[in-house]
C-alpha cells in the first residue's frame, strides 16, 4: 500500500467516526430539545389547571418571568398585558357579565365593580380597567 491510499484510508476512517459522533450529538441535541418541550407543556397545563384555558394562562406562560396582581374571581375578563408597567388589563364589561353570572343584577354588579373592584388601589400593580362597557 502506497502513503496516498494509507492517507487516504485514514482520512475516510477519520470521517466516518466523526460522522458518526456527529450523529450521536444530534441525537443528544434532539433529546434534550425534546426534553425542554415537554417540560414547557407540563409548565402551560399547570398553569391551564391553576387558571383554566384563559387569556390569562397565556399571559402568565409568555411573561414567565414576570409577576402580576390578579383580580380574584375575574381571570376570564384579562384582555392584555400593559408592557410598560407589567400590569394585566381587565375588560370592564366582562367583569360586570361574571358579576351577573354569579347572581348579580346589572345595577349591583355595576355598584360592586366600582366600589369593591375597580375603586380598591393596592399600588403600583393594581391591574389596569379597560372601559368597554358602552351598550
Amino acid at each position: 500500500m502506497d502513503y496516498y491510499s494509507y492517507v487516504e484510508i485514514n482520512a475516510i476512517a477519520n470521517r466516518i467516526e466523526t460522522d458518526e459522533e456527529y450523529a450521536i450529538r444530534l441525537s443528544e441535541i434532539k433529546r434534550i430539545q425534546d426534553e425542554e418541550t415537554r417540560r414547557e407543556l407540563e409548565q402551560f397545563e399547570k398553569l391551564k389547571s391553576k387558571y383554566g384555558n384563559t387569556l390569562l394562562c397565556e399571559v402568565i406562560d409568555y411573561y414567565e418571568d414576570e409577576t402580576f396582581l390578579k383580580a380574584d374571581g375575574f381571570d376570564n375578563a384579562v384582555i392584555g398585558v400593559d408592557e410598560t408597567t407589567m400590569r394585566l388589563i381587565y375588560s370592564v364589561k366582562k367583569c360586570i357579565e361574571i358579576l351577573i353570572e354569579e347572581g348579580l343584577t346589572y345595577e349591583d354588579a355595576m355598584e360592586h365593580f366600582s366600589f369593591n373592584v375597580s375603586g380598591s388601589y393596592v399600588g403600583g400593580e393594581t391591574p389596569i380597567w379597560c372601559q368597554d362597557n358602552f351598550a
